[in-house]
């Protein structure tokens, strides 16, 4: 049942307590008779009874309990009291049964007042805002804050209207900090899914503003205005509700030993493609794609000017053909530079060295020569080769840089399909509607791709999210991001649960279904075939289609681009001698259903490559053993 006002009166809340928040809590006074909550200061007429709650008397009151007036100051009582008459408010409009009118009182604020001092004067245990604004932590370590305030500031903009900028500010119960939403959030805030004390739990967060820490005692510090020099960003995919009794402040790390140190985001559904990096999750490999190779040409103002997705055997094929060309370049250089160092070089070789070379007999005039000046001449000759390949490297070099039209620089990346590992605690049904996503890894290593392989779960942090605009969310990696198989491996079941499906080949039957769909997606529409390659027609000069079948007689055209000298673009040899033949074909994409010729027309994309799976074994023993029938000859 939703509390009301009216059952808060009831249970013996005074009217004071439902209007108390954490921006007018310090105006809160209290009856001196009974300290119970009397009035805000500074909202209507004061009482004409005795009432207690200055900062003065605060102040008197710490000393008279022994605490050390030169650790007491005026904006440590505020911060404090503040928050707890907040926090004390809260709990009594919370559980008005359990607590009304018995909870928030002056004695209580005084207790939980000298408390404070205790522990962060007198102790020096700094709560945990304080030390972030101190920058003696890092900011993006996991938090649990509330919500205090929702700001909002408006400024003019250059063209007459007003923009409106929304801020949070956040507390741990001690100190506050204002927070800057990215507008995921902001949508939130504005749906009320985020508001006044929710409790969020908080990571991967950064400190804007001043360089230098700052302490929330100083004067120019205040979480409220717009100038306040610190400032908290958070995203929206490092950001989760937390319970209400969540404690706030730093999470312990006992707390986090199975969420890999962070919050551990448990559903693609929960990504947001602006909410900021993806903290950490876990995720299964359903489909992994060959190592690809960006390449971008860059002119002579070190910009790109073109890019290529490379397969492996084009990019060797394009580093051998730059190489040699860059070598060519470079050999042509050397030549006319030799020339031009030699003559700068012999201008300074000594005498002795002259005479030699200026003789008839170089080598006769050198066996004359006396220990001393043979001597000279060895070394000059030693020095000279020295400099003379320094001196050619450094021209060579310089002519490159100055004559080199076009760089090229050469990316490996790869891509694989992903689902969230799901998990035991999951909703029912959520297994029935895992989303995928695309995952790429760039500058991946041979380690990388031992972890990436088709069945294995890993656990990766700091991932970068967008989306493509038609729905499938994309992830990145770099070569630093974080990235371990889990361990232990989840169970096939558990695999099974998550979306994972070993790859097998599609039947002809229900490619024929597939292709009359009209709204597949890009996910639906690749898959790997098997069957019996019976024609080959070259279409064009920069296209050939292959058309394939099987036991049901139905038919597909597979059509590929490429080069117009290359004789065998689907790599089965002389199309004489093999045809026909099986062959199987992995991540072809479905394109449509031909009506006219009655077949399956599919494409051959960047990701597709001829393969080999143990898993379609079975099916292609029966495909070669079938086509040598005469039902299959027919």
């Amino acid at each position: 049942k939703k509390i009301t006002c009216e059952d808060c009166i009831e249970n013996g809340l005074r009217e004071v307590t439902l209007r108390v928040t954490s921006s007018n809590a310090t105006k809160l006074r209290f009856k001196r008779e009974d300290g119970s909550p009397l009035f805000l200061f500074g909202q209507g007429v004061p009482p004409k009874c005795a009432y207690t709650g200055k900062v003065a008397e605060l102040n008197g009151w710490l000393i008279d309990q022994g605490c050390d007036e030169s650790l007491l100051c005026t904006k440590w009582i505020q911060n404090h009291y503040r928050w707890i008459v907040w926090k004390l408010a809260a709990m009594e409009r919370r559980f008005p049964m359990q607590l009304g009118g018995r909870y928030l009182n002056y004695g209580h604020v005084l207790s939980q007042l000298k408390s404070r001092y205790e522990r962060e004067l007198v102790a020096a245990r700094r709560p945990a805002l304080r030390k972030m604004l101190n920058k003696d932590v890092a900011a993006g370590i996991p938090i649990i804050l509330c919500v205090s305030q929702v700001l909002r500031f408006r400024s003019k903009k250059p063209d007459g209207g007003v923009a409106e900028e929304l801020r949070l500010e956040l507390t741990d119960g001690w100190y506050s900090i204002p927070a800057l939403v990215d507008s995921v959030l902001a949508i939130y805030v504005e749906k009320g899914t985020i508001k006044i004390g929710s409790k969020i739990a908080v990571c991967n967060a950064q400190l804007a503003g001043s360089d230098d820490g700052v302490d929330p005692l100083d004067d120019s510090y205040d979480s409220s205005k717009r100038n306040c020099p610190l400032l908290l960003r958070i995203t929206a995919n490092s950001t989760r509700p937390a319970k209400w009794h969540a404690r706030l402040g730093y999470v312990p790390p006992k707390s986090l030993e199975n969420h890999a140190g962070t919050i551990l985001v448990k559903s693609l559904d929960d990504i947001h493609p602006n909410g900021g990096s993806i903290p950490a999750i876990d995720l299964v490999v359903c489909k992994a794609y060959h190592r690809m190779y960006r390449e971008e040409l860059i002119n002579e103002n070190k910009q790109v000017y073109s890019t290529n997705h490379l397969t492996e055997a084009e990019e060797s094929s394009r580093k051998i053909e730059f190489d040699s060309k860059d070598q060519r370049a470079r050999e042509k250089l050397a030549d006319s530079a030799q020339k031009e160092c030699l003559k700068e070089l012999d201008e300074d070789a000594p005498p002795e060295w002259k005479e030699m070379v200026e003789s008839n007999s170089p080598e006769e005039h050198y066996d004359k020569l006396c220990d001393v000046n043979r001597k000279i001449v060895d070394d000059w000759s030693h020095k000279r080769a020295v400099l003379l390949q320094s001196m050619v490297s450094k021209s060579v070099e310089h002519s490159m840089a100055d004559h080199l039209t076009t760089e090229r620089a050469s990316i490996p990346y790869v891509k694989v399909l992903v689902k969230a590992l799901f998990r035991n605690g999951t909703k029912r049904g959520t297994e029935r509607r895992q989303v995928a996503a695309e995952l790429t890894a760039w500058r991946v290593t041979d380690d990388h791709l031992a972890v990436l392989r088709e069945g294995n779960v890993i656990r990766m942090k700091s991932l970068n999210v967008k989306s493509d605009g038609k729905g499938l969310l994309q992830l990145s990696s770099k070569a630093d991001t974080p990235m371990e198989l889990l361990a232990p491996q989840p169970s096939r079941y558990q695999l099974r649960q998550s979306g994972y499906e070993e790859r097998s080949a599609l039947s002809f039957i229900r490619l024929n279904l597939l292709s009359k769909q009209k709204h597949l997606n890009l996910i639906e529409r690749e898959v790997d075939i098997v069957g019996v390659i019976m024609k080959i027609e070259r279409e064009g000069e920069n296209s050939s289609i292959a058309y394939l079948t099987d036991e049901s007689g139905l038919v597909i055209s597979l059509t590929r681009n490429h080069t117009a000298h290359c004789a065998d673009p689907f790599h089965i040899g002389s199309v004489e001698a093999v045809l026909p033949a099986v062959a199987e074909v992995s991540n072809v994409q479905i394109s449509s259903f031909d009506a006219n010729n009655q077949c399956v027309r599919c494409a051959w994309g960047l990701a597709t490559s001829k393969s080999r799976l143990s898993s379609n074994d079975v099916r292609r023993n029966e495909l070669q053993c079938w086509h040598g029938t005469s039902e299959g000859e027919e």
